[in-house]
């Protein structure tokens, strides 16, 4: 019988660090962005080209649990769309109220708690 050589590397996934390095998570689960910011810039030239609506503040959600499952799917839909250039994302918006805007940075999307506003075509969670 044949003896293996080798190396193995582990890694730990549940101590890796998986939040975006501009974060910074000491500042809590919602980061007003400053105007000054490029990230505040993209989204609101965004905003504008889709919208058009004056913008009265932009807030980053820094959940750091939920950009991990995020970041699970991502990969996992990234790997069964390998054979496309077409990209898993897309900038949407959402408006809501600041009690629900709580429980989004908490929780995530949910269902639950919708039918507040814009419920035409019945509870959901609707984005534009």
């Amino acid at each position: 019988r044949g003896r293996l050589s080798g190396s193995v590397h582990r890694e730990d996934l549940t101590k890796k660090d998986v939040t975006p390095s501009h974060w910074d998570l000491t500042k809590g689960q919602l980061v007003q962005l400053n105007q000054t910011d490029t990230e505040y810039q993209s989204v609101e030239q965004s905003f504008k080209v889709s919208l058009g609506r004056n913008i009265k503040k932009i807030e980053r959600i820094q959940n750091a649990s939920l950009y991990a499952q995020y970041q699970t799917k991502k990969e996992q839909m990234d790997q069964n769309k390998a054979s496309t250039n077409n990209s898993n994302e897309m900038r949407l918006y959402h408006g809501t109220d600041a009690v629900t805007i709580q429980n989004i940075a908490a929780q995530g999307f949910n269902r639950s708690f919708a039918g507040k506003n814009a419920t035409a075509y019945g509870r959901g969670v609707y984005f534009a």
